[in-house]
């Protein structure tokens, strides 16, 4: 839900919040090789919902004119209104959406560039049954558009008859549910204000968008800040190796909010693994994993306080 009571602690709290000088983000994990990961920062999201209405009630025939042929269906509206926002490659066709959002730098491409991506989504995709990524994206083009690029997903749709057997009946009624997730400078204001300019500009201004809950912003960290110093050398410390740096996670959560609002740094670590599935049914940690989380964080407390 993003925490939807953070933002205004943060905000009772934001003279205190300024004198902080790091914060550690829980969301870190070992990718298919093993290696550590962190990350500096999550994309922002806008949940919304799509809900076409083309009549007071469904039709059912028999009837003198209520067939597909003459009556207005209200999921081919929605499929119709949906099938603007996205090119089949994954590419947000929202106008102006792509205009705002801040390119990488080539501080953030050198970091792209050490994540040995291609062979951990290879066996994240045999595992899931999956015959490839979207629009055949590999390397380079693939990490672009997880860490950089906005992206507007189906979540899920409702509408008209999902029973046993058949029933032909035109539903009056549809409902979609999507998420856009943003990248800086790309906020949810800005972001729900396109959408409802592309769709009427289409003609779909009998298509409501309602926004869900309250959007987050993008987060983002500047790989030089101190806490992200003191946490790559205690990773390195305990677990042998350099971590992968990832400038941001393709998630979302309230980090803005909370952290670069006031001013602070913020470095995402944790002890997942590559099949902890989180969110799912039988997410777990391994306890060697979570024993080396305890090390990491012993050292960081200790160092971080002599900078």
């Amino acid at each position: 839900m993003g925490s939807p009571h953070l933002e205004g602690f943060a905000r009772t709290h934001a003279d205190l919040l300024r004198t902080m000088d790091g914060c550690i983000w829980e969301a870190g994990y070992k990718d298919e090789a093993d290696r550590p990961t962190i990350s500096l920062g999550l994309k922002g999201i806008l949940s919304i919902e799509l809900r076409a209405h083309t009549a007071n009630t469904d039709a059912h025939p028999p009837g003198p004119r209520a067939s597909g042929g003459l009556y207005p269906n209200a999921i081919w509206r929605l499929i119709d209104a949906l099938y603007t926002l996205r090119a089949p490659d994954g590419t947000v066709l929202v106008d102006g959406f792509l205009d705002p959002v801040r390119p990488p730098t080539a501080a953030d491409m050198a970091l792209l560039e050490q994540w040995p991506f291609d062979a951990e989504v290879t066996d994240r995709e045999r595992r899931m049954g999956m015959a490839g990524l979207l629009g055949g994206r590999t390397g380079m083009a693939a990490l672009r558009r997880l860490v950089f690029e906005p992206t507007c997903t189906i979540n899920g749709m409702v509408g008209g008859y999902t029973g046993p057997g058949s029933k032909t009946v035109i539903p009056a009624r549809a409902m979609a549910k999507l998420d856009f997730r943003l990248v800086p400078d790309l906020t949810p204001e800005l972001a729900l204000t396109l959408v409802k300019a592309h769709l009427a500009r289409r003609g779909f201004d009998d298509v409501e968008v309602v926004e869900i809950e309250g959007g987050l912003m993008p987060a983002r960290t500047d790989p030089n800040a101190a806490i992200v110093a003191s946490v790559l050398g205690a990773m390195a410390e305990v677990y042998g190796v350099d971590p992968v740096i990832q400038p941001s996670m393709a998630g979302s959560g309230p980090m803005y909010q909370l952290c670069q609002a006031h001013g602070i740094p913020a470095v995402s670590l944790g002890v997942g693994w590559s099949q902890s599935r989180v969110h799912a049914p039988n997410e777990s940690v391994r306890i060697a994993d979570f024993i080396q989380g305890i090390k990491v964080m012993g050292r960081v407390y200790g160092g971080f306080a002599v900078r």
